[in-house]
This record gives structure tokens, sequence and C-alpha cells, in this order.
């Protein structure tokens, strides 16, 4: 398949990783890179749904209802699906990795401050390294920016008054609630949730445990 100029400039421009630009990959020369990758291991809290090792590990617990998925080193694959029904699934990764982001603030600002290079202002850009040394490159590079722009909000806005939620102007189409909804009717389906309880304001008389007015979220049941 012939390759177009753009492309072929883009491939010529990518030489060296954290100088002309940032490779997100696990395997990156930059430790900004590793942490931006969605395979990145390091233990975070989903708000009502418990811990998980990495945001892809999230996913495939999502997909398949698997428990050993939330620390798995090497996580399941999404089994076959529409486009639409993936994009779901990878949305609700990226808000799985701002939680993971989240809580490596610290960390973050850390390599930042460290660096010779304002590495927010170089692309950002994914891809494989052949044995040959050739690099392949994914057709699209928008997981690659979804995930700059995580970082970049973590950055900026965690270093002003505490991380701010992320909103539709941080990611394109992203609506927040939307997606948190969609994620707990998944899960919700599929292992048998049952709504958050506050513990302290139930009275204390009552047998059966009743869903606080307001309080959002899901808590998984007992089997």
């Amino acid at each position: 398949m012939a390759v177009s100029l753009k492309e072929a400039m883009i491939k010529i421009a990518f030489r060296q990783d954290g100088n002309d630009h940032v490779l997100v990959s696990p395997f990156a020369g930059t430790q900004l890179g590793k942490y931006a990758s969605m395979t990145w291991r390091k233990k975070f809290f989903f708000p009502m749904l418990g811990e998980f090792v990495s945001p892809l590990a999230f996913m495939a617990w999502l997909a398949t209802g698997d428990e050993m998925q939330r620390h798995a080193n090497q996580p399941a694959r999404l089994p076959s699906m529409p486009k639409d029904e993936y994009l779901k699934y990878l949305r609700a990764g990226y808000l799985a990795k701002w939680y993971q982001l989240a809580s490596m603030h610290g960390a973050l600002v850390k390599q930042f401050k460290s660096s010779d290079t304002d590495l927010l202002e170089l692309p950002w850009v994914e891809y494989k390294i052949h044995v040959n040394g050739l690099k392949e490159f994914p057709q699209s590079q928008l997981n690659a920016e979804v995930l700059k722009k995580l970082v970049r909000h973590n950055y900026t806005e965690g270093n002003k008054d505490g991380l701010k939620p992320l909103n539709n102007t941080i990611i394109t189409n992203f609506n927040l609630d939307e997606i948190q909804q969609w994620i707990d009717e998944v899960v919700r389906d599929k292992f048998n949730l049952e709504p958050l309880v506050d513990d302290e304001i139930v009275e204390e008389t009552s047998e059966v445990q009743q869903p606080v007015d307001g309080e959002e979220g899901l808590a998984v049941a007992a089997a």
C-alpha cells in the first residue's frame, strides 16, 4: 500500500523519543510516555467500583465481568463488538486513566519539573519498533492525543486548586455523565449490583437497607 507524503514526513520527523516527540508506550524513552500508556501498571481506585491495576484491566473487567481482570498482568482482549460499542468501552477506559493519573499527580509533576524539554509542546504518538528498527505507526493517533490531553489536564489543573473533573473541552464528545451512566448500566447488568448505601445514615431499626436519597453510584453486591 502506497504511503502518502504526509505519512512519510511524519515518520521521518519522529526520530528521538523525548526530543522531537513523546512515544506513548510502556516501553517509551520518557517516564511520562510510560505513565500515559493505557497499559501502565499502577493501582488506582475507581469510585464505587474498586481497585484496578491499569485502565486496560478496568476495560477487560468491564467487558468480561471477570474479577481476575482487576489485577491481571495481561488483561483479556475485548471480545468482538460493533465499533460504536467498542468506543464506549474506550471512553470508559479514558475515564479510568484519568483516575489513575489523578493518583499519580505528584509523580507527574516531578517528571515535568525534571525534564529539560517541555514535553507537552511535542507531538505525542504511538508506534511499534520492529527488530529491524522500522517503526510501525497505527493509522489513527487519536489515542495518543487523548492521553496527552489527560496528562496535560492533570498537570495544569492539579497545580492550581486541586484536580478538576473532566469535561467536554478536554476530550471531544466526552460527556462524563453519559459515560458514567453507561458504566453503571453495564456493571449493574453483568455483576448484579445494588444501589450504594451509606450505613451511617440508614436507620438501625431497618431490617432491609435502603438507598440514601440522592446518593449516586453502585456498589458490588455479595454473590
